[in-house]
């Protein structure tokens, strides 16, 4: 048959459907289009032609029909089919966003049994799980709970007992949706020199970002590497989170040690190998991590100070002054904790100056010996309260009487026996000292005067000025 009888014929099986150009060269492969040689060309050509033409107008017509449909003013005009759509769209939304408790069990359980970290977190909120270590506190949790403790770990969620519950949420007024929720941690560094601190996670490097994120429950071991001016400290660390709402990452195995310095007047300045890294206060510091053990790096921090021109600290070890044989609260025989709660200087570590000492003990002495004589020590004035309390001024020997008379000569000590010690309230020195004065008996005019003497032992507080005030009587008896 002929191109234009075949193409008929096809659209009436086809439903008015225009063949391709495919199906009708296959259908001169195939004899069903039947003409000369020449006339076939001629035909083929045209009929290719109409062909190309009558699809293209078939194409175009479906496209305006879609257009049509698709387009916002046809929706406008027909407000039902508008409707129905934005229903459609609602029904599918929650129904693929709601999650029954059973639901909510099944997937759990799934995600222990198989061990799939990425199920779990995706029970909990984002929120909860936006921290780029949250994978692996999963994985613990999940090895934690082991593949045959999922229903006995499911019964401990449903009863609130442990850091992870249920928690419902209603959304879109019909839809209801059940999640799991915990406790994330807070993770918070324990250095003062945040900044210095380089904490790596499986060989890859922490930002300060990455840190502040909400920690997921779980094991996580870190390496931490602290550069600062006592060198580069290194170590490991495990912490747990997940038990409170912050967990602080202390330092745990790392090569270096964290000092606390005692509390001290801020004269005394702490060096390490050479260099100022702090000062004394009233209350306790921490230096470090210091590379090397607690004992070495304390052998490395020195002490030094000056109080005025009387006294120089000559750079013990704190090592030396926490390991003194005598401490302060065995060296002062007394109550006073002003003075007991200390430390006690070796000697070889402290220049005391002699001369000065001297000077404060000539103008100290004769208001003491005034304070005997009249059992009075309110005549002394370079003292405290403390000392006026529990200063004794009752001493016979140096009092007058009716045959004696007594008047100071002169005071004298030995560096040797001085102690040097601080503590939070200030810094010390124990002086023992020896009084001498002349006893000149009045009824006897031809008689010589004697020299006699007593000892006395003051603990001094060291003014800021280097100048001393009588703080408490000491008891040089045993040393």
């Amino acid at each position: 048959m002929d191109a234009k009888k075949w193409r008929d014929n096809y659209q009436k099986k086809h439903g008015g459907e225009t063949p391709s150009l495919a199906e009708f060269n296959q259908a001169i492969k195939d004899g069903i289009i039947t003409t000369s040689e020449e006339k076939q060309s001629d035909s083929s050509s045209n009929n290719a032609s109409q062909l190309k033409a009558d699809k293209s107008k078939a194409t175009n017509k479906l496209k305006k029909k879609g257009n049509n449909i698709l387009s916002p003013k046809k929706l406008v005009k027909n407000p039902i089919t508008y409707i129905i759509g934005l229903i459609a769209i609602f029904l599918i939304f929650g129904l693929l966003t709601n999650r029954t408790q059973s639901e909510l069990e099944s997937a759990y359980k799934s995600a222990i049994v198989s061990d799939n970290s990425k199920r779990l977190l995706s029970l909990f909120p984002k929120s909860q799980t936006k921290s780029p270590l949250a994978k692996d506190g999963a994985d613990s949790y999940i090895q934690s709970i082991g593949s045959d403790g999922a229903d006995s770990s499911w019964d401990s969620i449903v009863n609130n007992d442990g850091h992870i519950s249920i928690k419902s949420t209603n959304y879109l007024i019909f839809f209801h949706r059940y999640e799991l929720t915990t406790v994330t941690s807070k993770l918070v560094l324990s250095s003062a020199n945040q900044n210095k601190v380089k904490i790596t996670y499986k060989g890859k490097s922490l930002t300060k970002k990455d840190i502040e994120k909400p920690l997921f429950p779980g094991t996580y071991n870190f390496k931490i590497a602290l550069k600062n001016e006592f060198g580069t400290s290194k170590g490991t660390t495990t912490i747990v989170a997940g038990e409170g709402s912050t967990v602080k990452l202390n330092y745990g195995n790392i090569n270096g040690s964290e000092i606390t310095l005692p509390k001290g007047p801020t004269n005394i300045a702490v060096s390490y190998k050479g260099k100022n890294v702090a000062k004394l206060s009233s209350s306790k510091q921490k230096l470090g991590p210091i590379p090397g053990s607690d004992s070495s790096a304390k052998k490395n921090l020195k002490l030094s100070g000056n109080f005025g021109k009387i006294v120089t600290l000559d750079k013990p070890s704190l090592y030396a002054v926490e390991n003194n044989d005598t401490s302060s609260a065995d060296y002062f025989d007394t109550s006073d904790s002003s003075i007991s709660d200390g430390y006690v200087v070796p000697a070889g570590h402290v220049t005391i100056s002699k001369n000065l000492v001297q000077s404060s003990l000539n103008s100290f002495a004769p208001q003491l010996f005034s304070a005997y004589q009249n059992s009075d020590s309110s005549v002394i004035k370079s003292a405290d309260k403390k000392f006026k309390d529990v200063f004794s001024s009752d001493n016979e020997d140096v009092q007058n009487s009716d045959d004696t008379k007594n008047t100071y000569k002169s005071v004298e000590f030995k560096p040797d026996n001085v102690i040097f010690s601080f503590n939070a309230n200030g810094a010390y020195l124990e002086i023992p000292f020896t009084v001498n004065y002349t006893e000149t008996y009045t009824d006897e005019s031809d008689s010589d005067p004697s020299d006699e003497n007593f000892t006395q032992d003051v603990i001094f507080k060291i003014n800021s000025d280097g100048s001393l005030t009588a703080h408490n009587v000491g008891d040089s008896s045993d040393y």
